[in-house]
């Protein structure tokens, strides 16, 4: 019972997010810019570059302290906040 009351507990946080839809264009902005990085010798998780193709696509600023960001930023122009 107490680990049901955990799993709703963390969807009830998950409730507050916007869903964004992710389309085809998302997909291939991703792979087209993980394509290029990998080229220069960069690899990058495919997860983040899924985040930075829906940033671009709804104009929205990432804020974090993973340094993935700034190797795709090289190669997009996003809105970026680093934390220290």
């Amino acid at each position: 019972m107490k680990k049901l009351l955990h799993c709703v507990d963390i969807k009830s946080n998950f409730d507050t997010f916007k869903y964004l839809e992710t389309d085809k264009n998302i997909f291939e902005k991703a792979s087209q810019v993980g394509f290029r990085l990998r080229r220069e010798g960069n690899t990058v998780p495919l997860i983040d570059l899924i985040i930075a193709a829906h940033c671009i696509y709804y104009d929205l600023t990432i804020i974090t302290t993973d340094p993935h960001f700034k190797l795709i930023n090289k190669k997009l122009n996003l809105k970026l906040k680093f934390f220290k």
